[in-house]
């Protein structure tokens, strides 16, 4: 993304092909503010209200009454402005704070007409402009060829170049479309590695948001993620190969506990899904072993055997090089990133991690209320 320019807060003079762009009224009367500086300074012609004169350019923001101008006149002076100096490339035009002092529109009415102005090479604006108007920043899932496709059209995108497109902005129907947290692009695109995600600017004069989608007149595409970027951004824990998961080492999607292999998944240690409590294939309420205990959820978390369930690890990072071939086409960022985490079945890794355990170790999982040798072995391969 490009850096916005700034205007100077006190211009007094200009450099040769530098313009002062000012607001003016319809008489073309610049008897005061900026208008009279510009008349005095920088070349303002008495009669003239829009246009570049000398090293001045008016944009009325007043009327022949002095009253405001409605915003959508203004906003076809701007969009003039634009035009004009986007085919002047050689000259540099400083905004100044149109319309914000004698013709008393606020900033907050005044910057959004200037947002397509922004990162123009030759056009600066105020900072109060610019602090009202600066872009929104979200995420965006194209295909494996950087396309989207509205309305079956294949739309083809480039990294660091900017969109836009005229028209009434309307969600699923017309515009850009994004969201502002990226795990919410999954539940438009799938879950697939294979799907390429990037970081954009909202660049647009006009964005609408309906639930989690944004639609924009307006879009960059400045940064690829890899897929490995993706990982750590859509889940809040560590080795997590699914999205939505708030604890570690979990291989399914939403769940808030630990190395859990199912989905939505509360609790530690489950198998299946739905589980609320640790140690259950069942669906049911906290419990341990599938049945009531008299533990609390605290009493379990501050528990000896919880605290080894935090050292087993049910994904290892594989090098591209151990990688099988059917991974490598599976998991294409690898290429990025020198590897990714490979997923193991949650068996294998209780049992690599139960090997390593001492003795003292393994007999704070038998000393659990309700202990279930049977139960235990189902979920963890150990037979005890």
């Amino acid at each position: 993304m490009k850096n916005q320019k700034i205007t100077p807060a006190n211009i007094q003079a200009l450099k040769k092909n530098e313009v002062f762009v000012f607001g003016s009224n319809l008489n073309g009367n610049h008897a005061g503010g900026a208008a009279r500086l510009a008349q005095d300074k920088f070349g303002a012609v008495d009669g003239k209200y829009f246009g570049l004169h000398g090293q001045s350019f008016a944009i009325p923001s007043l009327d022949e009454s002095m009253a405001k101008i409605n915003l959508k006149s203004l906003q076809c002076y701007v969009n003039d402005f634009l035009e004009i100096a986007s085919s002047l490339p050689k000259k540099h035009f400083y905004v100044t704070e149109i319309g914000c002092g004698i013709a008393g529109f606020t900033h907050n009415e005044i910057a959004p007409l200037f947002k397509e102005l922004q990162f123009i090479d030759n056009i600066s604006l105020p900072q109060s402009f610019i602090d009202i108007i600066k872009p929104k920043k979200g995420f965006k899932v194209t295909d494996e060829n950087m396309q989207c496709n509205p309305d079956g059209k294949p739309f083809q995108y480039e990294l660091n170049k900017i969109y836009t497109i005229k028209g009434l902005i309307s969600t699923c129907n017309w515009g850009f479309h994004y969201c502002e947290e990226l795990n919410d692009c999954f539940n438009y695109y799938s879950f697939d590695p294979n799907n390429r995600v990037f970081e954009i600017i909202d660049h647009g004069v006009e964005t609408k948001t309906n639930r989690d989608k944004s639609c924009t007149s307006s879009i960059e595409l400045v940064k690829e993620l890899s897929w490995l970027e993706v990982l750590k951004l859509v889940n809040s824990g560590k080795g997590n190969s699914g999205r939505s998961n708030a604890g570690n080492d979990n291989a399914g999607n939403d769940n808030a506990g630990n190395d859990n292999a199912g989905n939505r998944n509360a609790g530690y240690s489950n198998a299946g899904n739905d589980n609320a409590g640790a140690f259950n294939n069942l669906q049911a309420n906290y419990m341990l072993f599938n049945k009531p205990s008299n533990w609390t959820y605290e009493d379990f978390i501050n528990s000896t055997a919880f605290g080894y369930l935090q050292q087993v690890n049910t994904t290892i990072w594989v090098s591209s090089y151990q990688m099988t071939d059917e991974e490598k086409k599976s998991y294409p960022y690898h290429v990025t990133t020198g590897g990714f985490n490979r997923v193991l079945p949650y068996k294998e890794a209780f049992k690599n991690s139960w090997n390593n355990w001492s003795e003292t170790a393994r007999q704070s999982f038998k000393d659990l209320p309700n202990f279930d040798a049977l139960v235990f072995e189902e979920i963890t391969g150990i037979s005890v």
